[in-house]
């Protein structure tokens, strides 16, 4: 993984260099690189986003209260970090332009998905100080 050449934090802009196709995230200032995800922690995260986004996000009568984003890996900064949870939640009055990269405001929600092919990196992504407070962890290990 790309290694800042200077000795200083990465910045978003390094993230934004990493080769296409990688996934990295900036955790304690390093790019750290992460692992594809296995088919099950997809249908996990694929499933947390249709049961949590139906009532939450869509405010289409799914029964629901609405008035969240609920988005899948989007690049989040979190004081000197870059994350990309597996779901990450606004209420819409404190994320009013979602559509950035990446989202400055902190999130009320996030939703980081253990894996066995991940473990490592998706607990030290979730102990973010900014994450921890806000985190609910799916264990797919089983």
């Amino acid at each position: 993984m790309p290694v800042v050449p200077d000795g200083r934090d990465a910045t978003y802009d390094d993230l934004r260099a990493v080769p296409e196709g990688v996934r990295a995230e900036i955790i304690d200032g390093r790019i750290v690189k992460a692992e594809a995800p296995l088919p099950m922690h997809s249908k996990a995260q694929g499933a947390l986003r249709r049961f949590v986004g139906g009532p939450f996000d869509d405010d289409d009568g799914f029964g629901g209260p609405g008035g969240w984003w609920i988005f899948v890996e989007v690049d989040v900064a979190l004081g000197k970090h870059v994350v990309r949870p597996d779901l990450a939640g606004w209420r819409r009055d404190r994320l009013v332009s979602p559509n950035v990269r990446p989202i400055e405001v902190t999130p009320d929600w996030i939703c980081e998905i253990v894996s066995p092919s991940n473990e490592a990196h998706d607990v030290s992504a979730a102990s973010t100080p900014s994450c921890r407070e806000r985190s609910a962890v799916a264990d797919c290990r089983g």
